[in-house]
């Protein structure tokens, strides 16, 4: 059952709270309530508006939560970016050698269970070159990542749906 009306986040118009998935929603979406808990968020198209179409630019997305990962894949999709989405640095770094893509930037979760975010980074950083590094994280990042010269933005968690676009966008012009 979807829920049909929206609640402001800490009177904040326009952004809901997701539940524990680290993602703040705009009222334009919409969560499936199940017996109390959230599951995966599902974004509502906004009446009116139009599917913008593909720019041609991919983004790699690393996340391990789920929720988090399908609802930024989405939005990003949304706003025409091709998204290849990995759940754990493992799978990114295969993803990363196998793909064709030429990726714009990376959004990549600090901390994950494996391969974590900054295993990650140094594994990949002669594929990556110059390709912008945004991670993901509700906690302070640590020194070496934090002066990493491949870190371009920090995207702090929960997420603010306009942040995120407007850093993705700023790495990929």
């Amino acid at each position: 059952m979807f829920a049909p009306n929206y609640e402001p986040a800490a009177g904040r118009p326009g952004v809901l709270r997701g539940g524990d998935s680290g993602l703040s929603w705009p009222s334009s979406c919409a969560r499936e309530a199940v017996g109390g808990s959230f599951r995966t968020p599902y974004l509502w198209r906004v009446p009116g508006r139009t599917r913008p179409k593909r720019n041609g630019k991919s983004v790699l997305l690393v996340e391990d939560d789920a929720d988090v990962r399908e609802a930024v894949e989405q939005l990003l999709t949304d706003e025409g970016f091709l998204v290849v989405a990995a759940a754990d640095g493992a799978t990114a770094l295969q993803m990363l050698s196998e793909s064709q893509h030429r990726f714009c930037s990376v959004i990549l979760d600090v901390l994950m269970p494996g391969v974590d975010g900054g295993e990650f980074l140094d594994r990949a950083r002669e594929q990556l070159q110059t390709v912008p590094v945004l991670l993901f994280s509700a906690s302070p990042l640590p020194d070496h990542l934090r002066h990493d010269p491949q870190v371009k933005d920090l995207i702090p968690k929960p997420v603010e749906v306009e942040v995120l676009l407007e850093k993705v966008r700023a790495h990929c012009t």
